[in-house]
């Protein structure tokens, strides 16, 4: 029953997959990216390609020339990318610790919390923070839950 349901799915191509031939497999052209099937998503190409070390430079020279079509950005990154497994970790936001404190206490999410850091002092927030390390009860302290 499962494996029916498997074969029944069918896999969207993914970007990574054209991360993946052009930095790995080498194929000959453009033509087979798309005869495989493959989407050339310059944006997501270019940002992958600029967290290794050795395309770095590679991938910005693109990114000064992005009005060239996609299939002259695969053909560049083609013949100048040494194949080898390039998997990095792509880059996480960051989180502020006083955004967060703002969103527990009002019990918002971190982007309202966002809109309103302006509204709050930092003895606001260090009276907030104290709340919740405390443990009270937030429901009797904020106006808004």
């Amino acid at each position: 029953m499962k494996q029916e349901k498997n074969q029944d799915k069918v896999q969207k191509p993914s970007p990574f997959g054209t991360i993946k031939a052009i930095s790995e497999t080498r194929p000959l052209t453009y033509q087979s990216l798309v005869d495989a099937g493959l989407p050339y998503e310059t944006f997501l190409v270019n940002r992958a390609f600029s967290l290794t070390a050795d395309t770095v430079l590679i991938a910005a020279m693109l990114n000064e020339r992005s009005h060239l079509d996609a299939d002259v950005q695969a053909l560049f990154y083609i013949n100048t990318i040494r194949p080898r497994k390039r998997w990095e970790k792509w880059p996480k936001g960051i989180t502020d610790k006083r955004v967060t404190i703002v969103a527990k206490y009002y019990g918002i999410s971190e982007r309202e919390a966002k809109l309103s850091m302006s509204l709050h002092s930092e003895d606001q927030l260090s009276t907030m923070e104290k709340a919740i390390s405390e443990g009270t009860n937030l429901r009797t302290v904020n106006k808004f839950a």
